[in-house]
This record gives C-alpha cells, sequence and structure tokens, in this order.
C-alpha cells in the first residue's frame, strides 16, 4: 500500500460515522466551520495522521484527490473536507429508540427473504420428549451443512413438533424438500420456510400489506474465518476495518489445534452483505470468510462473555485493563521492586 492510500484509508477511518460519534474534539472541529472545512495543518496533527505524514502537507493532498471525490481541498490548498454529507441525528420513538431508517428496514427485508429462501419448515417430531438439538443436527447434515435450528414453541414454550432449519444455501434446502426426510421412521411434512410463511401470511393478513417490523440498526453478523495463521485478533479486526470499513466486535480465535480459526462478531452489517463484498472465492487477503453456524456463533458469543468478565474483575480488583503482570494488574510494579521484601518467620 503506497503512502497516499496509507493516509486516505487513515482519513476515512476518522471521518467514520463510529468514529466521530465516539471521538468529540475532532467533531466539535468538524462543526466550527459551517462548510466543515479543516485546515491541512490540524488535520496533519491528529494522533492517528500525525506519523504518517510527519509535516508532509503535500501528502494529505495527494491523498485528497486520490479519493474518487469522498474528500477534497481548497483552491488554496490550505483546507480538506469530506464530501459525504453528515449522519443526521436518528428520529427517535415515544420510548427514546430510535426510528429504523428505509434503507435499514429495506436491508432487514432482504436478510429476512434471504434466510427463509435457505430454510425449511418441518413438522411431525415427537413432542414428548422432543428431538435433541444433536439428533436434529444428525438428521439435516448428510444433506449440506446446517446453520441454524429453531424449534417452535407455544405461549407456555411447549414444543409444538415443528421446526425451522436454515442451510448454508438455498440449492440445499430445496434438495431436502425433494427427499421427503423421515425421523424414527416416521413421515414429516416440509417444505421451503418461503412457502410456508407466505401461506400463512396469507391465512393471517388476507389481502392486507405487510411490512417488516421496525429494525433501527444496520444488522448483525457472525461469521468463520480461516487462513490467519498467528494473526492477533486486533489485526483481524484492523484488517475488516481498513478494508472494508465494518467494525468487528469480537474476535474469537479457536484452540491451537485448530490455529487460524476462529469466529467474528460484525457490527451493522448482515452476513449476506458482508460475503458479498468479498467476492466468489470470500476471501480477503489470506482469510476465507463463511457464515457462521450455530455452534460457532454460541461459541463467540461465550467467549465475548468470558473476556467481558475477566475485565470486569480486573477493573474491580484495581487492576485496570491488564493482570498478573500483563499490560497492568496483579503483576509487581516499578515502584514494589524497589522495595526490600520482608522476610518470612520460620519456625
Amino acid at each position: 500500500m503506497s503512502s497516499e492510500e496509507t493516509v486516505l484509508q487513515e482519513l476515512k477511518n476518522i471521518y467514520h460515522p463510529d468514529h466521530l460519534k465516539k471521538n468529540a474534539f475532532f467533531r466539535e472541529m468538524l462543526e466550527q466551520d459551517p462548510e466543515r472545512w479543516i485546515s491541512l495543518k490540524k488535520i496533519s496533527v491528529i494522533k492517528q495522521i500525525k506519523p504518517l505524514v510527519a509535516g508532509d502537507l503535500e501528502l494529505l493532498i495527494r491523498a485528497a484527490e486520490s479519493s474518487n471525490g469522498e474528500f477534497e481541498v481548497n483552491e488554496q490548498k490550505t483546507k480538506l473536507r469530506c464530501t459525504k454529507e453528515p449522519e443526521k441525528e436518528p428520529e427517535l420513538k415515544e420510548d427514546g429508540t430510535p426510528v429504523a431508517t428505509a434503507e435499514q428496514v429495506e436491508k432487514f427485508g432482504d436478510h429476512i427473504l434471504s434466510v427463509n429462501r435457505k430454510s425449511i419448515y418441518a413438522k411431525g417430531f415427537p413432542v414428548d420428549p422432543e428431538p435433541s438439538r444433536k439428533e436434529l443436527t444428525s438428521l439435516f447434515t448428510p444433506y449440506g451443512r446446517v446453520m441454524h435450528i429453531k424449534y417452535r414453541r407455544d405461549d407456555q414454550k411447549k414444543f409444538k413438533g415443528s421446526i425451522f432449519v436454515e442451510f448454508e444455501n438455498e440449492q440445499v434446502a430445496q434438495e431436502v424438500v425433494t427427499k421427503d426426510p423421515t425421523f424414527n421412521k416416521k413421515e414429516l411434512l416440509v417444505m421451503l420456510k418461503s412457502e410456508y410463511v407466505e401461506m400463512k401470511a396469507k391465512e393471517k393478513f388476507a389481502d392486507q400489506s405487510f411490512e417488516h417490523r421496525d429494525i433501527a440498526h444496520g444488522g448483525m453478523a457472525y461469521v468463520e474465518y480461516e487462513g490467519a495463521g498467528e494473526m492477533k485478533p486486533e489485526a483481524i479486526k484492523d484488517l475488516i476495518k481498513s478494508k472494508l470499513g465494518i467494525t468487528v466486535v469480537h474476535v474469537y480465535q479457536k484452540r491451537k489445534e485448530d490455529q487460524g480459526k476462529g469466529v467474528a462478531q460484525l457490527e451493522n452489517v448482515w452476513v449476506e452483505d458482508f460475503l458479498s463484498k468479498l467476492g466468489e472465492e470470500n476471501k480477503l487477503e489470506d482469510l476465507t470468510f463463511k457464515a457462521a453456524d450455530d455452534e460457532s456463533r454460541g461459541a463467540c458469543m461465550d467467549d465475548k462473555s468470558k473476556f467481558f468478565k475477566m475485565l470486569k474483575e480486573r477493573r474491580r480488583g484495581g487492576g485496570g485493563r491488564g493482570g498478573r503482570g500483563g499490560r497492568g494488574g496483579r503483576g509487581r510494579s516499578k515502584h514494589d521492586s524497589d522495595q526490600p521484601r520482608k522476610k518470612q518467620k520460620t519456625d
């Protein structure tokens, strides 16, 4: 990556809505000018930019000029601004939660349709005892990779004898429907979830128009990766952020026997949109991605929960960000090491 490309990527990062929400100082700097111009000198001393340009304002200018119009410099070559319109503050509902934008509603609808086309509805399972998740996974795995199994339950949480099963792609779901699977030698009623949902919608809503519920966020995705080698979680986060502009909430790395493999939780993106950004081979440099299944999602969520629990315990114990002599924590400080230790009494 050239110097101009590196600087341009960092400009995109500091102007990203997520960064602007967190960085009040930079946000106030933008608001000082009605047209949102900032002097090149001020930008050149921002913490993220300073080591990259080392006072070379011409490098900033070249980076802006290579941005395909995303950034521009004034005629005097003294100021810079982002040409994208700043994000507006979200409209709030009566309960204080944000109202979903039209784009968020549309993307959520596309996500639901995609999931429904990859899923089946299966009915005819025993209610008591209900089949285990392991039994259901074993039943459907021969057809293709099982992503998610949802037990259908009534208001009292009692199993209704039917499930939804999501597969990796539409082709697998369509094949299952044609094979007439059985459970314990009993025939199952099987149909595509998209057809089941459409049938139920007609029964319930007749000719009424139907809208998806108000989802005021851009999505949440879990993806598995491999090929990371010895990359640390922060390096994986930085790679996805710098190349795709997507924030990674958490990275779960698998054990040594699966070195280079793991699961990433992504913010404000649906899994279909993320994979579509990678091309046919689902690759980003050395990493190869695929949608995470139930087991991988669960492992990532458990790891994230343990991580935050550990941080909370360290803070409660006065250990700051580190622990056990790492980046702070329980290790002896330099001041401690200067003090003579008291000898233990012996019998």
